[in-house]
């Protein structure tokens, strides 16, 4: 991750444009599911768009809330990617993809078709997707197949499937695998479902997880599926066996079985990480602009870097608030979207809960910030809350706190509250703690985590400066340490 500077190249490699957050289906873990919205982007931005990156990208996803296929600038981004010999990619539900003609065009040229699939059974695929027929998408899976026989040396691209990874759908994975081999399916991508969903995350149901997950993995290598899960999930997997607890062990076939002694020779080989954060390469890599025409880090990622509707493109790639994004991404304090990340190659592995797992381990001693134990200087106000509870309220771009230490402490931790602002707002700033080095952070979580492993004195100094660009302002709820 060091060589990762805030600077980067001349350029990502894809770019993500979200055509459209219109459509067709409700989808349960989906905003879509549980209101009514969406719109085109305008035309404008989608010539601005393509004429800033189709020349210097690999790769083109039409990507976010919406349904590519029914976004009026499908076909615009889709001729320019002819044009220039770039990749397109896009997922889609699969319902657009009945009409033959447009699956020959689609066929024909060098895209990448993802069909969204959570389930190999009717029970398990309408458990999340409601609205959709099982019938009429094995249909559809059965003219794409047809379509590309029928181009034959002509076909261009890629059919994948994309997966979302729950508990209750998660045991059909071997069959999902054979389904793919049936119907020429050559990848599977797997995301594990983010917290959005309650009781529904596969990383706390490993007697479910651990065994349908080494069954595809031996069906997926007897087929030659590529199947592109979280490493998260073989860590798990692992881990179980290790301790002990895993009494589904015996109940394997002979192919999950040699996997799993793969996993765990590769295990024991390579240690990993303990520090809660993975390498991730998307802000260096990758771009997305959303329908609106602002620029983000990342489809996940709420926080605005630039506007293609008031600046250009070489302006937003390597200005200010890009490089303060990469600053913060590996940091102690990543952005919330980070923080909750389900990328199989984002900081959390694919486990949205791993982040916040590292500093649970911590035991956590409260400092007091009504007493001696913390001496705010006065570019701090003290609010208060409501009887016998304060807000530290930071007035003006830096201030300072000297608060009590803990031989042995590990990490400095302030719950903060963001102020006067709304929830996509970017304010960056550091903190320096004694003679440390100053650590970014900016304020679109509720706690922030400093390391004292440089720290021998008796109290800690500490000095927030705040770079701006957002509305929102510093406000100290309360402050521990983690031991």
């Amino acid at each position: 991750m060091n060589n990762l500077k805030p600077v980067a190249s001349e350029g990502p490699k894809g770019a993500y444009i979200e055509a459209t957050t219109r459509c067709n289906m409700r989808c349960k873990y989906c905003p879509h599911y549980y209101s009514t919205f969406g719109d085109d982007m305008p035309e404008a931005i989608v010539h601005k768009a393509i004429g800033a990156l189709v020349a210097k990208v690999d790769t083109i996803l039409i990507a976010g809330l919406g349904e590519p296929l029914i976004s009026k600038s499908f076909f615009t981004i889709l001729e320019a990617c002819e044009q220039n010999g770039v990749r397109l990619g896009f997922p889609t539900n699969g319902i657009r993809l009945r009409d033959e003609r447009l699956v020959e065009r689609l066929v024909r040229a060098p895209v990448q078709i993802c069909v969204s699939i959570d389930g190999a059974r009717p029970e398990t695929y309408n458990f999340m997707r409601p609205e959709q027929e099982w019938d009429r998408l094995l249909q559809t899976l059965a003219l794409v197949q047809r379509c590309r026989k029928k181009v034959g040396p002509k076909f261009k691209g890629a059919t994948s499937f994309l997966c979302v990874a729950m508990k209750d759908t998660f045991g059909d994975l071997p069959d999902l695998v054979c389904m793919a081999h049936e119907y020429g399916v050559s990848q599977i991508q797997v995301q594990a479902l983010s917290d959005g969903f309650p009781g529904q995350s596969p990383f706390n149901t490993p007697n479910v997880t651990a065994p349908a997950l080494l069954e595809g993995m031996a069906v997926a290598r007897k087929f030659g599926v590529s199947l592109n899960l979280p490493s998260s999930l073989y860590r798990m997997a692992c881990d179980h066996v290790l301790v002990g607890d895993a009494l589904w062990r015996d109940d394997l076939t002979p192919g999950a079985k040699h996997i799993l002694s793969e996993l765990l020779f590769e295990a024991s080989v390579h240690a990993v990480p303990k520090d809660g954060i993975s390498p991730c390469r998307h802000p260096w890599d990758w771009t997305f602009i959303d329908c609106t025409g602002k620029v983000r880090a990342c489809c996940l990622s709420q926080t605005p870097l630039g506007d293609l509707n008031t600046e250009n493109w070489n302006d937003i790639w390597n200005g200010t608030r890009y490089q303060n994004f990469r600053r913060l991404v590996h940091s102690w304090n990543p952005p919330i979207a980070c923080r909750k990340c389900f990328f199989p190659d984002g900081i959390n592995d694919g486990d949205t809960t791993r982040y916040e797992r590292y500093f649970a381990q911590f035991r956590s001693e409260t400092i007091s910030l009504d007493s001696d134990q913390a001496k705010f200087d006065d570019e701090f106000e003290r609010i208060e809350e409501e009887k016998g509870k304060y807000l530290w309220h930071l007035k003006n771009r830096s201030g300072a706190v000297s608060l009590s230490m803990h031989h042995g402490s590990r990490f400095l931790c302030f719950a903060i509250e963001g102020k006067g602002s709304e929830h996509n707002d970017f304010t960056f700033g550091t903190c320096k703690i004694n003679d440390g080095q100053p650590e970014p952070f900016d304020l679109s979580c509720d706690h922030l985590f400093f390391p004292l492993n440089h720290v021998f004195a008796d109290r800690l100094d500490v000095r927030f400066e705040m770079e701006g660009f957002g509305n929102r302002k510093l406000v100290i709820r309360g402050a521990s340490l983690l031991l």
